[in-house]
């Protein structure tokens, strides 16, 4: 463990005493490695965090270094490994910032004259780098969480459990496992955000502007973007589901391949449900502004997007609060407009004259006569058309 360490904690440093020193010249800021000049924002938030690892590793390297100097048969250093294993916990900050430093860093690379490219020539000429790649340097922290893994499952394989060492080995192993869990989870989250601005460029209005709803929260997140046919008044149409870990969006697919806004629905108003069908694809979206149907791809997708859409409603609900009080402000799914020809109350057939409409409150088709009364469906909402069937229930409120 000690080799790996010394040629790790060796090539952090080189980083700085070759790449970064170089690009500073570059760049005009000199030889002082003040990172703060660097107009790299993505690279340098990699250089800060590496410059803070190599200080806990170097510190590491130290202590083990020691510790084996003076070995004997009952010498320890699980309890260096356990001590340390908690200030590791930076290297979940490294990981989910890498993506953007290396594409920063390619990206720069492409341009015209770039500074930075005579840097790199100039560090990969250096004898202590003997040719090595910025980038084979910068991937160095992504590796070493799972080196550690590693190099901690051979030593306690080769402890005896009698051994004194044998408990702080298994307790770090333990810490670093959990590490490198984090590390993943960051990874994945980040990725997740990277997508949701992508997607968020693609989102418009109703009056095909960008939609500004997606702008205001850097934490967003997007969970599960699916493709699914709506049950609309008179016909099925393919729309577009994104859900956020904030809100639930469904859109029209336009044909430039950018997405238009038809329901925007907060989470915390929202739930899923599954629907019996005979393609056993049909489920329910309910919201306090709208409720309908959608048919998934297949029934895997189904399942797929009811547990993720109630999953990130439960979280947003206990985030905000709200996990004790019941969903109260659902509305009905409306039937389609096909369902049936006749008005649900009178049964009078629909005609030109007759037209059909829906209750806001149960969802079904009656005509004009059926539903002459207009009711707020939830405390502060505007009166709205209700039939005649629903009028006593919505008085009593």
């Amino acid at each position: 463990m000690l080799a790996t360490e010394t040629t790790y904690v060796k090539n952090l440093e080189l980083i700085f005493l070759v790449y970064v020193k170089y690009i500073n010249e570059a760049y005009g800021i000199g030889e002082d490695m003040d990172l703060k000049l660097l107009p790299l924002p993505a690279l340098k938030n990699l250089f800060v965090i590496i410059k803070m690892l190599w200080q806990i590793n170097f510190a590491l390297w130290k202590s083990l270094s020691e510790r084996i100097l003076n070995w004997s048969d009952s010498q320890v250093i699980g309890d260096v490994l356990k001590d340390t294993s908690p200030y590791l916990k930076s290297y979940i900050q490294y990981s989910p910032q890498y993506d953007a430093g290396i594409s920063e860093l390619k990206k720069t690379l492409a341009q015209d004259s770039c500074p930075l490219k005579t840097a790199l020539d100039k560090g990969m000429a250096h004898p202590l780098i003997k040719g090595n790649t910025l980038e084979s340097y910068l991937i160095l922290p992504i590796q070493r969480v799972p080196r550690y893994v590693m190099l901690l499952t051979d030593l306690i394989n080769h402890t005896p459990p009698e051994h004194p060492d044998h408990q702080n080995l298994s307790e770090s192993l333990r810490i670093m496992k959990e590490v490198g869990q984090k590390i993943n989870e960051a990874i994945l989250e980040n990725e997740r955000r990277m997508r949701c601005i992508e997607v968020s460029s693609l989102i418009i209005g109703g009056e095909r502007e960008k939609d500004k709803t997606f702008e205001k929260d850097i934490f967003r997140v997007l969970i599960l973007q699916s493709t699914v046919t709506k049950q609309c008044h008179n016909k099925t149409d393919e729309r577009e589901i994104f859900l956020f870990n904030d809100y639930l969006v469904c859109c029209k697919i336009l044909p430039s391949k950018k997405y238009e806004v038809r329901q925007k629905i907060e989470l915390q108003h929202a739930t899923a449900e599954a629907v019996e069908d005979e393609t056993g694809t049909a489920f329910v979206i309910k919201s306090n502004l709208k409720s309908f149907v959608c048919y998934a791809k297949n029934p895997a997708e189904k399942k797929n997007c009811i547990a993720k859409i109630n999953d990130a409603v439960n979280k947003q609900r206990i985030k905000l609060g709200l996990v004790e009080k019941p969903q109260t402000d659902l509305v009905a799914v409306w039937e389609p407009d096909s369902a049936q020809d006749y008005c649900s109350i009178c049964k009078r057939e629909f005609t030109v004259v007759r037209r059909r409409h829906h209750c806001r409150n149960c969802g079904l088709l009656i005509d004009g006569d059926c539903s002459r009364k207009r009711y707020p469906i939830h405390p502060n909402t505007p009166p709205v058309r209700v039939c005649d069937n629903c009028v006593p229930s919505l008085e009593k409120k």
